[in-house]
């Protein structure tokens, strides 16, 4: 599985693309769309649309530059309900097995009532800082606005400050 950062949210509406560029462009990022998919009858329709599925981002503005994979798994999504299912589950059982604390409570209890989840992809090859500060950009974007809780792989779950709840080895 590739190295990550999600979101799990419990509004079902992620912000649209367009506020993903203009997040972006606003901390200092440059990104383009390169490709995905997503319900949306049209182009424009796909930048305004809560109900996206999956973009690829660009970051630096050319294709040799860090490419992102983001994926909305959810009812309504093309990647669907049993997509966000399974990441819950997956992330529901790894959180179980942990010592009980208050932050594994919170953890759990947030997972519960997930309606939808932001994964941020990188590349295989691995990527730098800018692709680190563009997930978790976005990420954060996220929980804002779809009342979600953060989880970075090789770091666990953060709060709104990027304070560490749960650490996940």
């Amino acid at each position: 599985m590739p190295f990550s950062h999600r979101t799990f949210c419990r509004v079902p509406e992620l912000p649209s693309l367009s506020e993903v560029l203009v997040c972006l462009r606003q901390s200092g990022h440059q990104a383009q769309i390169l490709g995905g998919a997503s319900q949306a009858r049209s182009s424009a329709d796909d930048l305004l649309s809560c109900y996206w599925g999956e973009v690829h981002l660009v970051l630096g503005g050319a294709a040799e530059e860090t490419l992102l994979y983001l994926k909305c798994l959810g009812p309504s999504r093309p990647l669907g309900h049993d997509a966000m299912r399974d990441a819950v589950t997956d992330f529901v059982d790894d959180v179980a097995e942990l010592p009980a604390s208050a932050g594994r409570e919170r953890v759990l209890e947030h997972l519960a009532s997930t309606r939808a989840v932001l994964v941020v992809e990188f590349p295989s090859k691995g990527s730098g800082p800018t692709a680190e500060q563009a997930a978790e950009c976005i990420t954060t974007l996220c929980a804002e606005r779809a009342d979600g809780l953060a989880q970075r792989d090789g770091v666990g779950f953060v709060d709104e400050d990027d304070d560490v709840i749960l650490a996940l080895a």
